[in-house]
């Protein structure tokens, strides 16, 4: 049985997301694409995310991803 999860992109300008294959690594949904809130308060970004986890019935279990340049432990840009 394949295990399926959320995967979540957090980005400045918009948050993608699919439903993934975690033992092939790939999509098994489209990528489903929409913006980021603004502002993109925490609670926003949070609200949005979990309205894309219902839009595509996840699972559960998601993987989420904010990229960001780190130094010392601290995310200085986003």
């Amino acid at each position: 049985m394949a295990r399926i999860l959320l995967g979540l992109d957090v980005g400045g300008s918009s948050i993608k997301a699919g439903l993934v294959d975690i033992d092939r690594g790939t999509l098994v949904t489209p990528l489903k694409s929409v913006p980021t809130p603004l502002p993109a308060t925490p609670q926003a970004v949070l609200e949005t995310c979990a309205a894309i986890d219902r839009d595509l019935h996840g699972a559960g279990t998601i993987g989420l991803a904010f990229p960001a340049v780190v130094r010392g432990g601290r995310a200085r840009t986003a």
